[in-house]
C-alpha cells in the first residue's frame, strides 16, 4: 500500500480491517469469513492518534471487532520471531505494518539498495508458510512512485496506490485507488473513493472510466448476491443463468469479469473437457447462508457439477475470539501507568488448555476504558542526596527499551547472527504471568546486600535507583528512579543488580575489526543484564547495534 503522506492509506487499511473483522462486505466486495483476527503493527501513529482513528471507525470498547484486534508498537524486521510467535499466539487473518520505513529503521542499507528489500522477501516467507496475509504500507516518492529502490515493489504480489483526486471538480474527500500491479486480479484498475469524516469509512463511488455506469452493473449485483447465499457452491454459468433469469452469454461474461476483479472464485477441472465453475468462499460454522439449491440440468452441459456445500465448504481454523479469550474485568488486576496513552491487555482465563494460544504476546483492543492508572502511596516529598543520583542514567529515547510501571515488564532483544540490533517493541509484555524476567540472568546480589539509600541497577525499568525502604516481611523495596526523586515505586529486589561498568551516553569503541565498527565512536543508548546496545552517527542518520558484552567495548571517556 503506497500513498504519499497525508492522503489517509492508514485509515483506509483501518477501513478495510474493521470489514474484514467484523464479516461484513467492502462497498460491494464480498467478505470470506464471518470474522476474522487483525493483528496491527504500528509504528507510524503515535498510540493516541491511533486508537482515536479506530474509535472513529467503529473499534469501540465491548464491540467484537475491538476483541479481534491487537496492536504491537515499535516492532522492526529484525525481530521476525516475534512475528511468528504473534501469529501462533493470536492466530490473525492480516498483518498491516505501519510502515516500511519504520519496520526497517535498523537495516544496515540505503533504501536505494537492493539488499533494503530483503525485509519483505522475509515477509513473503513468513505469509506462505502461515497463510497470513501481510499488508506494508509505504510512502511514494516525488513522482509518485513507491519509495526507494524498485525490488520492493518486484517482491510484493499486490501494489495499491491510494492519492488525491486531481480534478478540479472532485470533493476533497475523494480520493483515487489503483490497483497498480496484483497477481490475483485485474489490473491496472482505478477507483474513485469518497472518504466520510464522521465515521472514518470510506465509499466506493464508481470505477474510474465508468463514471456513466455499466448496463452490466446490475446482473454482477445479482450474481454477487446470489454466490455469497450459496456460499462455496460451485456453479457453472448456465447454471447461475438459470437462477437469477439471465442468458448464459450475460452471465458467463460477467462472471468472468467478477472473477478477473477478484470478487468471484473461478475454479476451472478438466474431465473430459475444461469445466469453469464459479463461486464465493465463506468461511463459517454453516458456510451457506442458505441451504444449496436444487441441482439444475443443463442440456449443453454432460454432467453435473454443483457440489454440496459441506463438502465444499472447508473447516474454519480459525478460533473465534469468544471461544479463545476469556475477559474478565473481575480478574484484571495489572494496570498501565498512562492510560491515555497506553493499551490495556485484558488478563486471560488460567485454565491451561493446549489447544487455546496464548495472548500475552500483544496488545489486545479490549475494553481500553476500563484501564486505571496505578495506586501509587502518596507521602509527603522527602529531600533527598542528588549527589547520589548525579550519574544517573536517563531512560533513552528511542525504540530498543521501555519504561514500564509497576507489573509491566521490558521484553529484551533478540540475538541475532550479527551485533545489530532487535527490538521487539514497546508493548510486547503486558501481564502480569509473563516470565520473562526469569530469564534473564539472576542477579547475584543476596537480601543482606542491599541497603537502605544504596544505589541499583533496575533491567526492567532500564535505569538506577535508590533503594529508599526495605521490607523486613517481603522480598521487596520501595525505589526512586533516577530522574524521578519524587514518586516512589515497588519493585522485587531479584530485579535489582550491581551497577553496570557501562553506562547510558557514554562513549565507547567496539573492539572488533569489522570495518562498520573499526576507527568508529558510538555511545550507548541503553544497558540490560542481556547486553548493551550503542549508537552512532552516519551520513544517513543513527545506526543502532546491539547487544555487546562489556568485554566487547571500550570506554573513551571518563
Amino acid at each position: 500500500m503506497i500513498a504519499d503522506g497525508g492522503v489517509g492509506k492508514t485509515k483506509w487499511l483501518y477501513d478495510l480491517l474493521h470489514c474484514i473483522a467484523s464479516g461484513k462486505n467492502w462497498n460491494g466486495f464480498p467478505a470470506t469469513a464471518d470474522s476474522r483476527r487483525v493483528l496491527i503493527y504500528q509504528g507510524d501513529e503515535s498510540k493516541h492518534d491511533m486508537l482515536q482513528a479506530l474509535n472513529k471507525r467503529g473499534f469501540r470498547p465491548g464491540t467484537e471487532v475491538r476483541q479481534r484486534t491487537a496492536v504491537r508498537f515499535g516492532w522492526n524486521t529484525d525481530a521476525m520471531p516475534i512475528l511468528y510467535e504473534d501469529a501462533a499466539e493470536f492466530q490473525p487473518a492480516i498483518v498491516m505494518i505501519d510502515s516500511l520505513t519504520f519496520a526497517n529503521r535498523y537495516s544496515l542499507y540505503d533504501e536505494n539498495r537492493t539488499e533494503y528489500s530483503r525485509c519483505v522477501l522475509e515477509l513473503n516467507k513468513f505469509a506462505a508458510e502461515t497463510g497470513i496475509t501481510v499488508v506494508i504500507i509505504h510512502h511514494t516518492n516525488k513522482n509518485g512512485g513507491s519509495r526507494g529502490t524498485t525490488s520492493i515493489r518486484n517482491a510484493v504480489s499486490e501494489v495499491i496506490k491510494l492519492e488525491k483526486d486531481t480534478n478540479p471538480n472532485a470533493n476533497p474527500q475523494e480520493k483515487i485507488l489503483t490497483i497498480e500491479k496484483s497477481r490475483s486480479r485485474r489490473f491496472p484498475a482505478s477507483y474513485r473513493l469518497f472518504f466520510n469524516e464522521e465515521d472514518f469509512s470510506f465509499s466506493l463511488l464508481e470505477e474510474v472510466g465508468q463514471e456513466l455506469g455499466s448496463p452490466d452493473n446490475s446482473t454482477k449485483d445479482r450474481i454477487i448476491k446470489f454466490l455469497q447465499e450459496h456460499a462455496n457452491i460451485k456453479y457453472e454459468a448456465e447454471e447461475v443463468a438459470h437462477y437469477i433469469s439471465t442468458s448464459p452469454a450475460n452471465a458467463r461474461r460477467c462472471l468472468l469479469q467478477l472473477a478477473r476483479d477478484g470478487i468471484v472464485t473461478l475454479d476451472e477441472k478438466s474431465f473430459r473437457g475444461t469445466s469453469k465453475l464459479y463461486y464465493i468462499a465463506r468461511e463459517s460454522e454453516d458456510c451457506s447462508t442458505e441451504n444449496p439449491l436444487p441441482s439444475v440440468t443443463i442440456e449443453s452441459s454432460p454432467w453435473h457439477n454443483s457440489e454440496n456445500g459441506s463438502k465444499a465448504c472447508q473447516k474454519n481454523e480459525i478460533l473465534q475470539s469468544s471461544e479463545v479469550y476469556n475477559f474478565d474485568c473481575t480478574t484484571l488486576h495489572n494496570y498501565m501507568h498512562n492510560s491515555d496513552a497506553q493499551l490495556l491487555n485484558i488478563s486471560v482465563s488460567h485454565v491451561e488448555e493446549v489447544s487455546q494460544p496464548s495472548d500475552k504476546g500483544v496488545v489486545h483492543l479490549s475494553m481500553l476504558e476500563n484501564e486505571k492508572k496505578p495506586e501509587l502511596q502518596i507521602e509527603e516529598k522527602t529531600q533527598i542526596n542528588h549527589a547520589q543520583l548525579h550519574n544517573s542514567v536517563i531512560i533513552p529515547e528511542n525504540d530498543c527499551l521501555t519504561s514500564t510501571s509497576e507489573g509491566d515488564e521490558v521484553v529484551q532483544g533478540v540475538v541475532h547472527e550479527v551485533v545489530h540490533e532487535i527490538c521487539n517493541g514497546d508493548c510486547d509484555r503486558l501481564d502480569d504471568n509473563s516470565d520473562i524476567l526469569q530469564s534473564l540472568p539472576p542477579s547475584p546480589l543476596k537480601r543482606d546486600n542491599f541497603q537502605e539509600k544504596g544505589i541499583y541497577w533496575s533491567p526492567r525499568l532500564n535505569n538506577q535507583v535508590m533503594v529508599w525502604k526495605l521490607f523486613k516481611s517481603l522480598p521487596e523495596a520501595e525505589v526512586y528512579q533516577a530522574g524521578n526523586p519524587t514518586d516512589k515505586i515497588r519493585v522485587k529486589l531479584s530485579e535489582l543488580y550491581p551497577l553496570p561498568e557501562f553506562k547510558v551516553s557514554e562513549e565507547v569503541a567496539v573492539l572488533d575489526e569489522h570495518k562498520k565498527f573499526k576507527d568508529r565512536v558510538f555511545t550507548i543508548s541503553a544497558v540490560h543484564s542481556g547486553g548493551i546496545w550503542i549508537e552512532g552517527k552516519t551520513r544517513a542518520g543513527t545506526d543502532c547495534y546491539g547487544p555487546f558484552q562489556p568485554s566487547q567495548l571500550r570506554k573513551l571517556s571518563g
